[in-house]
């Protein structure tokens, strides 16, 4: 019996997070894939609950990874491109989680990063690649210092992070995320799984797409299959002797072959992380999360990679299971973001060490009725979801779902005072406040900046981010508000006028044009 059912408190869960980079959705069998399986992927949504429609809300692999720790937007966290560090003593679901009493570690890609500020912080143990990281014999980098590990990385990262689970002493709940390169450009299976889908593969029905209809930046991007990949990505040179259109198929067939057997590869080592969970009993009471830090181009629109703001670059698999609290075999059609992924985990354990705890392994959530999805920079708790819950019967060793009431066969509805309920932390009153802080802020910002945007443009300034810029944005305001000082040129009684409310913010142009000498010159 664990020292936490001596003491008549029930075990908190314990969370794994594997997350690959760049795995398409529509690479994975229980999303309906056409060209592979991945029979161990789909195993976690066959024992609790598959997200149908979950989406990036920045498509690189830096943002959306410092997205899903912060819960937060990339104008928020800071993190808004693959070059920029993140600030890793900002508050993330990890160091909430840690605060609460969680073993935390994470093993393999981090890409955010390193150095002084930019090193994982708030993890009891930390293992990771350098930047991109290497297929083979990768180098790690801990707080020991850099070193080479032999051997596949997909492999190396699932032993890391078993060898740190099996090294674990005491009943203290704990946190892993088990971050994969692959299957990552430049595609590089092992020998195990190379050539596993070599043959013919169904190419996508838009693989000749013409951008007819598409902007410049389609016609322009540089990840066409045709013309863009490598001899590094293709692993050989192209054949003499093919046509344009030839030589175009050849690489689809050259580049999916070597992606999917990536994808074997993780498929085989989840199977490993869900044989250890079994083999210790801890399958049913582990909240077990597959996903991706965005989605990717499989020969759609004839491209390879992500960035773009279409449906195969921005949508991410999500499967989660903990058979014990969540009926298994569910399918959530709503949609549901990378920045919801912080909030829910940190409802399922309910972050507490002491007064009151009551866990619940929580599904998306969403904004309160009649909300613009564009106010929601975090879960507020308000018209949240949490996944049906049939049949739980709690033991000494798991936490019962906070109570719901099914509201369909797939989800069921939470009281919003149970997500209003603050999250005590050990010894202390206080609410999980530095995550919830930032998505008060992130709630508004977006409403901010748009309107500087706004002011920008309807004032007939160029967009550069310029100081000069924003002063006059900041001027455009004022005007509007009826605040602005006079300019040097104006009559100090001259009247300033007022913006009526709901009209056009014109007021700059308007007055330009009517000066003496008409509007200035740029």
């Amino acid at each position: 019996m664990t020292s936490a059912a001596l003491n008549g408190r029930p075990r908190r869960p314990d969370i794994v997070m594997i997350l690959t980079d760049d795995h398409a959705a529509h690479a994975v069998s229980a999303y309906g894939s056409a060209v592979n399986r991945t029979p161990r992927i789909d195993e976690i949504g066959e024992h609790g609950v598959r997200f149908e429609n979950c989406f990036v809300t920045n498509s690189l692999c830096s943002p959306s990874r410092a997205t899903i720790l912060t819960g937060t937007y990339s104008h928020v966290n800071g993190v808004k491109t693959l070059v920029t560090p993140i600030d890793a003593a900002q508050p993330t679901f990890v160091s909430e989680l840690r605060d609460a009493g969680y073993r935390t570690a994470i093993v393999g890609k981090w890409h955010l990063g390193d150095g002084a500020g930019h090193d994982p912080q708030n993890f009891d143990y930390w293992d990771v690649l350098i930047e991109q990281g290497e297929y083979f014999d990768p180098r790690f980098l801990s707080a020991e210092g850099l070193r080479t590990e032999r051997g596949y990385a997909t492999d190396v990262i699932t032993d890391l992070s078993l060898r740190w689970l099996d090294s674990l002493d005491g009943d203290d709940p704990w946190c892993v995320l088990i971050c994969h390169k692959a299957p990552h450009r430049s595609w590089e299976p092992d020998e195990a799984h190379a050539g596993m889908y070599a043959g013919h593969i169904p190419v996508p029905a838009t693989f000749a797409d013409d951008y007819a209809t598409r902007t410049s930046s389609a016609r322009r991007a540089a990840m066409r299959i045709a013309d863009h990949l490598t001899v590094e990505d293709l692993k050989q040179p192209v054949p003499d002797g093919m046509s344009y259109e030839e030589q175009a198929r050849w690489k689809y067939q050259r580049y999916m072959e070597d992606y999917l057997a990536c994808v074997a590869s993780v498929d085989d080592n989840v199977g490993r992380v869900i044989d250890w969970l079994r083999q210790r009993g801890r399958f049913d009471d582990t909240v077990l999360i597959y996903s991706s830090d965005q989605g990717f181009f499989l020969g759609e629109h004839g491209w390879f990679d992500k960035r773009f703001m279409y449906e195969e670059s921005l949508r991410m698999p999500l499967l989660l299971s903990c058979p014990r609290a969540v009926a298994g075999g569910q399918v959530h059609d709503g949609i549901v973001t990378n920045v919801d992924f912080a909030q829910s985990i940190l409802d399922a354990p309910a972050c507490r060490t002491t007064s009151g705890c009551r866990a619940a392994v929580s599904g998306p959530t969403s904004p309160a009725p009649g909300a613009s999805p564009r106010r929601r920079g975090c879960t507020t708790g308000t018209g949240s979801t949490t996944t049906a819950t049939t049949g739980y019967q709690p033991t000494t060793d798991t936490v019962p779902p906070a109570t719901s009431s099914s509201t369909s066969t797939t989800t069921a509805s939470a009281s919003p005072a149970a997500h209003r309920e603050p999250i005590h932390r050990s010894g202390s009153s206080t609410t999980c406040s530095r995550i919830r802080t930032r998505c008060a802020t992130s709630m508004t910002t977006p409403l901010t900046s748009r309107y500087v945007r706004t002011s920008r443009r309807e004032c007939g300034w160029p967009r550069r981010p310029s100081a000069t810029n924003r002063t006059r944005a900041t001027r455009c305001r004022s005007v509007s508000a009826g605040t602005a000082r006079p300019r040097a040129g104006r009559s100090a009684d001259e009247p300033t006028a007022r913006r009526s409310p709901g009209a056009p913010l014109r007021l700059l142009r308007t007055r330009r044009a009517s000066r003496p000498g008409g509007a200035r010159t740029r």
